[in-house]
């Protein structure tokens, strides 16, 4: 591409094929700018997306409310607690799966940004069959 400049009718060099009157280098720079700033916003966008259940950490939970509890009580509130992870989970995947959809249709996370986000939630509940296990192995529950 041979970019050369003439000069205008007010004395300024006009770019032949360049709508915005910008010479070529500066254009480049520019577009390279342009560029950096969207991977930008797409790693951010892909940041704020809703974690898969799988990929959420549990977390650290006393055993003190647990330790008083008999090991029939700790199988029921462990029954209990999966089965709120069960709910959890599956209404993070969807969570997840809608996030993945509304990035790539409009660029936007809806449902972490609607509040459909059960990240919190999920760790917790990891957290308290982590403490219950604990627990659990400690008074030789079979």
């Amino acid at each position: 591409m041979n970019a050369k400049a003439t000069p205008g009718a007010d004395g300024f060099p006009v770019w032949r094929n360049n709508p915005w009157n910008v010479p070529p280098k500066v254009r480049k720079k520019n577009m390279k700018l342009v560029h950096l700033c969207m991977l930008i916003t797409v790693a951010a966008l892909a940041a704020a997306c809703a974690k898969r259940p799988d990929d959420i950490a549990a977390v650290p939970m006393d055993t003190a409310s647990y330790e008083t509890m008999s090991c029939r009580s700790l199988a029921v509130e462990e029954t209990r607690i999966t089965a709120d992870l069960n709910t959890l989970s599956a209404a993070q995947e969807s969570a997840a799966d809608s996030d993945a959809l509304g990035v790539f249709l409009l660029g936007i996370p809806w449902s972490s940004m609607s509040g459909n986000d059960k990240e919190t939630l999920i760790s917790v509940a990891k957290g308290r069959l982590d403490a219950i296990d604990m627990v659990q192995a400690s008074k030789s529950c079979g």
